[in-house]
């Protein structure tokens, strides 16, 4: 995944993910960096599956579906 914080764009390459669950922590991931551009890269990481963990099936299939075809 990529940020660009500057134009508030998140570009997701799905064909590198084999899985669903990991497009979604890819996804999660680069909305925090959008989020709070200043946190640093380690604490995205850190953060990122826990956030997920708290995710509902229905928020990750919406989460998922927002950036599908893009």
């Amino acid at each position: 995944g990529d940020t660009d914080t500057d134009k508030k764009i998140i570009r997701i390459n799905k064909a590198k993910s084999k899985k669903k669950s990991s497009v979604i922590d890819t996804i999660v991931h680069e909305e925090m960096h959008l989020k709070h551009p200043a946190m640093h890269e380690k604490t995205v990481y850190k953060r990122t599956p826990k956030k997920v963990k708290r995710l509902s099936t229905k928020s990750k299939r919406k989460l998922y579906a927002k950036y599908r075809g893009r």
